[in-house]
């Protein structure tokens, strides 16, 4: 329920950045690029750092620490993509609270779920981009 709510906010929120956005055109390219993106993105990067990384930190360090290096680690691992250091920083925080859905949810499907919604809609506004 919690990453439906997420969602649904995410989605009405980044509805106005496109919005606002000047030459902002939703082609059909643009759509299926998005979707395309989001589809493999989400998953990977969800079973990779919460699936993998989290959980294997949490056994050896404790939920805070984990929580806190592995957020640390997903903001500077988009660093490293070439994405912007605010917002990069932005994803570390955003990482929190994806890993205390993860933690609530106890399963990547919700997390995974949120983090599509999260890509298509950054896709579409323009955050992100194909390098």
């Amino acid at each position: 329920m919690v990453s439906i709510s997420s969602s649904v906010t995410t989605s009405f929120v980044f509805v106005f950045i496109i919005n606002t956005k000047p030459n902002t055109h939703f082609t059909k390219e643009l759509v299926l690029y998005s979707l395309l993106f989001a589809s493999l993105n989400a998953p990977l990067e969800e079973i990779m750092w919460r699936g993998f990384i989290f959980s294997r930190f949490i056994d050896t360090m404790g939920v805070v620490s984990a929580l806190l290096v592995t957020s640390l680690g997903f903001g500077l691992y988009h660093y490293a993509l070439g994405i912007p250091l605010l917002i990069c920083l932005a994803f570390g925080l955003g990482s929190v609270y994806m890993a205390g859905l993860t933690i609530k949810s106890n399963g990547l499907l919700p997390v995974i779920l949120f983090h599509f919604v999260l890509n298509f809609w950054m896709f579409m506004s323009g955050v992100i981009h194909p390098l």
